[in-house]
Order: C-alpha cells, then structure tokens, then sequence
C-alpha cells in the first residue's frame, strides 16, 4: 500500500482536473459521451436549455462522476473505458517490451531516506573517533557488518557490541561508581572518561588487546 500511495499519490488526494472529459461504451451503436468539469467541480452537458443556459450537476468525486456517466448511458450500457482519470493498473512498455522493475529497486527507493540517515550517523561518528585516535578512527571505518558475522564464537550480544562501539552509541555510565568512570579497577581513582579511554588508553584493556592479538 505504501508503494502504491508513493507512485500514485493523487490517490489521498482529490484531482484538480478541469476541462474536457470523454467517456466510452460497450454499446454497438456508440456515441461518445462527451461533457466538461468546471473548476469548482459541475459536469455541464453541451446541450443549452430553453433559457440559454448549460444544465450543470455538481460531483464530489470521482466515483460520483462516474456513477452520473452511468446514469446518463442507462444501467443496460457498460461503461468501458474513462477519461481522464486512470481506474485500473496498466503495464508500461519502453520500446517493444514490457517495462519491469525489480522488488529490490522498489525497496531500496523506500529505505533511500533512511539510509541516508543512517550514513549520516555513521559518518558523525567516524568524526568523533578522529577527534580521538586517527588510528581507532581508521580501524573502525574498515570494519564491516559482513566482517563481524564471520568472527568465529562471537554471539549476538557481542557483535551489537561492537558494531554500537562503531557508531560511538554506547554510554560510558558505570552504574556501580554512578558516574562516566572506567569499570576497571586500576581506573578507580581517575575521573570522567570516554570510551576511547575505556577501549584503548585502559591499561586493562591493552593488555587485552595484547594476548587477542597474540592469538
């Protein structure tokens, strides 16, 4: 439905359409129903009264224009076909064939806002891990979603983990101290840090970073 309101978008809205309108029947003596919408909305007939002057019928909608066609013809006669609006799905043509388009480029035009988004984030973080380290900067821009998934034993939990420490989305808050301090220990008696310190300037965690390495 959403794809259908995005590519027809007419739809939430009533049409603006004012001028000639033509519609076709099914009979084989046809005639083409030729009338005229004003701008506020009045089917008015060719023919001219005794008065002089053109009988007009107001319509909401386009369902009502249709249902006065339909009155005009008789109930006996089906309404082929409409002019100008477009009741029914058609398939375009380019050329000599049939003009396709894939699901995927359907949902990559509805996802394009929030990727875009999404980059946007990425890129804010990619900042504040340059403004740190140019080193962690550049180690966490080639790390890749498809990367993590292949790291042998590690678990849901663990590659959110990482991939929130990409994007600078996790909080340093250490509940126990209540305030942004390292959760090591040999941090106690060092003040508020970020996570650069907590990942990388901790002795606790180089000497992590170490054996992981060495391994």
């Amino acid at each position: 439905m959403r794809m259908l309101v995005l590519n027809f978008p007419q739809l939430l809205r009533r049409g603006t359409h004012a001028g000639s309108i033509r519609y076709l029947t099914g009979a084989t003596d046809h005639t083409p129903l030729r009338r005229s919408i004003t701008a506020d909305w009045r089917v008015v007939k060719p023919s001219v009264d005794d008065d002089g002057e053109m009988a007009a019928t107001r319509v909401h909608s386009h369902r009502e224009l249709e249902h006065y066609m339909q009155q005009e013809v008789g109930e006996t006669t089906t309404v082929k076909y409409v002019h100008p609006r477009l009741v029914r799905l058609v398939c375009l043509w380019a050329g000599r064939r049939r003009w396709k388009v894939s699901r995927k480029l359907f949902k990559a035009q509805i996802n394009k806002r929030e990727r875009t988004q999404g980059m946007g984030v990425g890129a804010k973080a990619q900042v504040k891990w340059c403004r740190h380290s140019s080193a962690a900067a550049i180690g966490l821009g080639q790390l890749r979603w498809h990367k993590l998934r292949r790291v042998v034993g590690l678990t849901p939990w663990g590659e959110q983990l990482i991939y929130r420490l990409k994007h600078h989305a996790l909080s340093a808050y250490n509940p126990v101290s209540a305030g942004f301090h390292c959760p090591h220990p040999e941090c106690v008696r060092r003040g508020r840090v970020d996570l650069y310190h907590i990942f990388w300037e901790c002795p606790a965690a180089v000497r992590l970073r170490r054996v992981m390495t060495l391994r």
